[in-house]
C-alpha cells in the first residue's frame, strides 16, 4: 500500500498567511511483495494541526488520500481522507481550500474529517469527499458536541461505538443533501427537533424528540431491532 501522508503540527504565535501549499496528502497505491498482480491500495491522509491567532490567505491545506495503484491485472482502491484541524481566534482562510477527500482507485476512498475551532464555542465540523460517494468518515468512540457539522459532496460521517454520545442542537446538522450522519451510540437532541441537508441514521438510541422536522433534503432514519437498540420509536409529529 501506498505511505500515509504523516503529522504536521504547526503553531503560529500571532499569524499564518498560507500563500502556497500545507500538504500532507498520502501516496500511490503500490505493488505488494508477491509480485505485480498484489496490488496495494493509495495510503491514507495524514494530520494537520494548526494553531495561530489569525489565518488568511490564498493556499491550500489538504490531507487527501492516495490514489490506488493500476497495471495489466488491475487496480486498487484510493486511500482515505486525513484529519485537519484549524484552531485560530480569527479564521478568514476559505473553508473551500480545505481538503480532507478520500482518493480515486477502483473505489474511492472515504472522506477524512476537517474541524475549525475558534475562540469560543463547540467548533465545526465539516465533511467534504468532492462529489465521489466513497466510504464514511469516522469518530471513534466517545462523547461529540458541536456548533455545526456540515456534510457534503457524499461526505458521509460514522459516530461509532455503542457507547457514544452526540449531542445535537437544532440546525447542527447541515449539508447539501448528499450525505448520511451514521450514529450507532446515543444522540440526544431538543424536543422540537429541526434539521435538513443530510440523512440521520440512528442505529442506537434517539433520546429527547417528541417533534422532529427535516428541511433541505433532510432525512430521518431509525431501526427497530439492531445490537444496539430493540423497541418503538414514538413520537408526537414527524
Amino acid at each position: 500500500a501506498g505511505a500515509g501522508g504523516g503529522a504536521i503540527h504547526l503553531i503560529a504565535v500571532t499569524s499564518l498567511i498560507v500563500s502556497g501549499r500545507i500538504s500532507a496528502n498520502g501516496n500511490i497505491g503500490s505493488v505488494g511483495g508477491a509480485g505485480p498482480a498484489e496490488l496495494g491500495g493509495g495510503g491514507s491522509g495524514g494530520s494537520i494541526w494548526i494553531e495561530t491567532d489569525v489565518i488568511a490567505g490564498d493556499g491550500v491545506i489538504r490531507a487527501n488520500g492516495g490514489l490506488g495503484f493500476s497495471n495489466a491485472y488491475g487496480s486498487s482502491g484510493g486511500g482515505s481522507g486525513g484529519r485537519i484541524t484549524v484552531k485560530a481566534t480569527t479564521n478568514a482562510f476559505p473553508t473551500t481550500h480545505l481538503q480532507a477527500l478520500g482518493g480515486s482507485g477502483n473505489q474511492y476512498g472515504g472522506p477524512g474529517t476537517i474541524y475549525l475551532e475558534g475562540s469560543s464555542g463547540l467548533g465545526t465540523l465539516a465533511i467534504d469527499n468532492g462529489n465521489h460517494n466513497g466510504a464514511v468518515a469516522g469518530l471513534m468512540e466517545g462523547q461529540y458536541q458541536f456548533d455545526e457539522i456540515h456534510l457534503t459532496g457524499y461526505g458521509h460521517l460514522q459516530v461509532f461505538g455503542a457507547t457514544s454520545v452526540l449531542t445535537l442542537s437544532n440546525d447542527t446538522l447541515t449539508g447539501d443533501g448528499t450525505a448520511w450522519l451514521i450514529d450507532e451510540g446515543v444522540t440526544i437532541a431538543p424536543t422540537d427537533f429541526t434539521f435538513g441537508g443530510a440523512v440521520l441514521a440512528v442505529q442506537g438510541e434517539l433520546s429527547g424528540p417528541q417533534a422532529i422536522t427535516t428541511t433541505g433534503s433532510g432525512g430521518l432514519q431509525l431501526y427497530a431491532s439492531t445490537p444496539r437498540h430493540s423497541g418503538v420509536h414514538a413520537f408526537t409529529t414527524v
